[in-house]
């Protein structure tokens, strides 16, 4: 194997590491803070208190962008699959069918929840999304039978400590490289090995010469909190995708190479095996930055502010212990010494003694004049975090003393920043996400799947599919639920527009209107689904398609896409479709 190429790799891994030691030392300052690690060491008789206020406010975030997410009215997904036709449906409703039960096979709203809490404390983090395909071997009737176990993508988030990519550009997609460092014990190199991922050669080799970790990564860790893996066996790999310069490399070809820290070949680079072009990694950004790599979270908004309150819950603490516990000013010649020169506290014992005067043994207590105000100080710092983040006290159920109107109205606004963040994570890092899926099933999806396809009008059929059963250039659309924290003020809003609605039929008999929207939009703050009992009058389109394809006629159609594809076209044309 040439070595240029492992020279390339290695420098930008390092370059990175060293342009971007701020950044990552703020990485490590976030996750201790959400961990309530303490960032600073105090003396050995000085209270150490972390307040969690940044895991709180983190939680109270996250929560709500996943129930945002995942809880649409009857279990619907968050995401519609579309066809440029009437003639596509079919197709679409399989596409959609086999996503959804890879989502659930893959336990995708479990990952997910974990995925937003550090997306939302670091600002950035990343997640891979490979082709993964495993074994499982066992034993039937004496012999040793392998058999396909997984065989789908996978939803990978992993530490953004252990990220490096092509900082000339903001968009992580447009950048010419991008890598993760990964590490390894021997086994799961052998099994790389094994599999015909890594060159079994060149891991045999990597392990003879013993396997070493990257000391700066477990340094990295280790500072942040992170169980301290440093003496564990194993190596740092990474692995790297991008654009190789030299004569034996395709100018502007993505290529995926993999190599130890320390400049070791695992794998010969090969020109990046997925069809859709692009690097198996995409990095969610919470607030992101014009011109900027990285984007911001709670951790860095909050930082100084979470800092400023442990500062001062430690010194209220040291206040009342030294108050409490306080130290006693004893004459020389008072007669007496103390055992050991300390006094040790008896709560309720009586001490008899003659002649005793202040003069002699006096108490030199603190005065606790500042206490309240710095009680004050924590309260107001408190608010700050929780206005800089978007988790105020009523997203957090805190009860604030406010008539309830007010509390509406500040939760409003404390959710409408909410509702927008969502809408921007779902608009580019879950929509991107989904087409990089259907990509990567059209592709390698050769084992047939077993999925539920819902039709139009609430009714589901089952079947096994294949890759060439799906719709290959689909319009994947998103649908999320934003308004659960409003749904008894807007049930109350559309219940008047109904009342408004039968009123105005009654006033104008000869004009038409149509309150099916309101009453679907109601059905959904119930949680129902409204195509079980309500037929909506839509556009143009949908009308022409819902009177040229019945129901009937869609599950036929659908029954005969899974089974043989040509048949479904047949079924469509008698539709008249």
């Amino acid at each position: 194997m040439s070595e240029s190429w492992i020279d390339q790799v290695v420098e930008r891994n390092k370059s990175f590491e060293s342009d971007h030691s701020s950044a990552l030392a703020d990485f490590n300052r976030n996750y201790r803070m959400y961990r309530g690690i303490p960032t600073r060491r105090r003396a050995e008789n000085q209270s150490n208190t972390h307040i969690p206020e940044m895991l709180v406010e983190v939680e109270a975030l996250a929560t709500a962008v996943h129930e945002m997410v995942f809880s649409d009215q009857s279990g619907a997904k968050f995401f519609d699959v579309v066809g440029e036709g009437p003639e596509d449906i079919p197709r679409a409703l399989v596409t959609k069918g086999v996503i959804s039960k890879q989502l659930e096979v893959n336990e995708f709203e479990t990952k997910t929840l974990p995925f937003f809490r550090m997306l939302i404390l670091q600002g950035s983090y990343p997640v891979d999304i490979p082709w993964s395909l495993e074994y499982k071997s066992y034993w039937d009737k004496g012999a040793r039978v392998r058999k396909p176990a997984f065989d789908s993508w996978d939803f990978e988030p992993f530490n953004i400590l252990n990220f490096a990519f092509d900082d000339t550009v903001s968009d992580i997609e447009k950048g010419t490289w991008t890598q993760r460092v990964q590490d390894v014990n021997a086994m799961v190199a052998r099994k790389m090995a094994r599999a015909g991922v890594w060159e079994e050669s060149a891991v045999k080799a990597a392990l003879e010469e013993g396997m070493k970790r990257s000391t700066y990564w477990d340094q990295q860790r280790k500072d942040a909190g992170y169980l301290d893996s440093s003496k564990a066996a194993g190596m740092s790999v990474i692995h790297d995708w991008g654009v190789l310069d030299g004569p034996d490399y395709e100018p502007g070809e993505v290529y995926w190479s993999v190599c130890t820290r320390d400049g070791k070949p695992l794998k010969a680079p090969e020109i990046n095996p997925y069809d859709h072009g692009e690097n198996p990694f995409l990095m969610g950004k919470w607030i992101a930055l014009p011109d900027e790599p990285y984007a911001m979270g709670v951790g860095h908004v909050n930082a100084k502010q979470q800092t400023e309150i442990n500062d001062r819950r430690n010194f209220i603490n040291d206040l009342l212990m030294a108050s409490l516990y306080c130290m006693w000013l004893k004459r020389s010649d008072a007669g007496f010494n103390l055992p050991g020169g300390v006094m040790r506290f008896n709560p309720l014992k009586i001490i008899e003694a003659d002649g005793v005067s202040e003069e002699f043994f006096r108490a030199l207590r603190p005065d606790l004049a500042g206490l309240v105000p710095a009680m004050n100080l924590e309260s107001a710092d408190r608010e700050t975090m929780r206005r800089n983040s978007g988790a105020t006290s009523s997203l957090q159920a805190i009860a604030t003393g406010i008539t309830a109107t007010e509390s509406q109205s500040i939760q409003s606004e404390a959710t409408r920043r909410v509702k927008a963040m969502v809408r921007a994570q779902v608009a580019t890092l879950l929509k991107k996400f989904l087409y990089r899926v259907h990509a990567l099933n059209t592709q390698f999806l050769d084992l047939p799947i077993v999925a539920r396809i819902t039709n139009e009008d609430g009714s589901s059929v089952y079947g096994e599919v294949s890759r060439e059963d799906l719709l290959l250039q689909p319009d994947i659309r998103m649908k999320i639920t934003t308004d659960l924290d409003f749904r008894p003020f807007k049930r109350r809003e559309l219940l008047e527009m109904l009342q408004i609605f039968s009123q105005l039929e009654k006033n104008y008999p000869t004009r038409k209107f149509t309150p099916e929207p309101i009453i679907e939009e109601l059905a959904a703050t119930y949680g129902m689904n409204p195509r079980r009992f309500l037929t909506r009058e839509g556009a143009l389109e949908m009308e022409t398609r819902r009177a040229t394809m019945t129901p009937q006629v869609q599950q036929r159609a659908l029954q005969e896409v899974m089974s043989e594809s040509p048949a479904a076209q047949e079924v469509l044309a008698g539709a008249g479709v």
